[in-house]
């Protein structure tokens, strides 16, 4: 049914102490998580499709230290965690992934083919896929931020490489 909500996805924000994002984690094992959460939000979700809005909507939770998920905030908009879901729905071949960037300090980086290479060596040593999807260059050719999404079969291989790209990136 086209005009009823649809609950597509359930994905992790991660953030530093600072608030800064870190990252969307995306989990097929969430769904259990997403159908409870997406009950318990049912109230809120009707009162949404009584506005007659028509669009994605992100719903922002946050947890507890008690293990509880309180309301956090809701965006009429494409949020971070779709952009995440569709990077997993179409390229990750694994059951988990993180979609990223690295906001790198202004220092010697490797060439954009080198950073490439450096991805298929770890993608081979971490068993992972990793996807760059944004380089930013600026006019001296320093790289400044990259954008990737990175598949796994566990959340170690997928933070090892994580680590491992950045400290691969500039030229020693």
């Amino acid at each position: 049914d086209e005009n009823r909500i649809h609950s597509l996805v359930l994905t992790n924000l991660l953030s530093r102490r600072d608030s800064h994002y870190q990252g969307t984690v995306i989990d097929d094992s969430f769904a259990r998580l997403k159908e409870k959460l997406t009950h318990q939000l049912s109230s809120v979700i009707n009162q949404l499709g009584k506005t007659g809005y028509v669009g994605p909507v992100g719903i922002d939770l946050i947890k507890t230290g008690s293990g509880d998920y309180k309301l956090l905030e809701i965006n009429a908009r494409l949020t971070m965690g779709r952009v995440a879901y569709e990077w997993h729905r179409k390229v990750n071949p694994y059951p988990m992934g993180i979609l990223s960037h690295l906001f790198l300090k202004h220092r010697k980086l490797k060439s954009p083919e080198a950073i490439v290479e450096c991805c298929h060596r770890l993608e081979e040593k971490y068993l992972c896929s990793i996807f760059l999807f944004n380089l930013i260059v600026q006019r001296n050719n320093l790289i400044s931020m990259i954008g990737f999404f990175i598949g796994s079969e566990t959340t170690e291989n997928i933070w090892n490489a994580v680590d491992a790209l950045r400290s691969a990136l500039y030229v020693k």
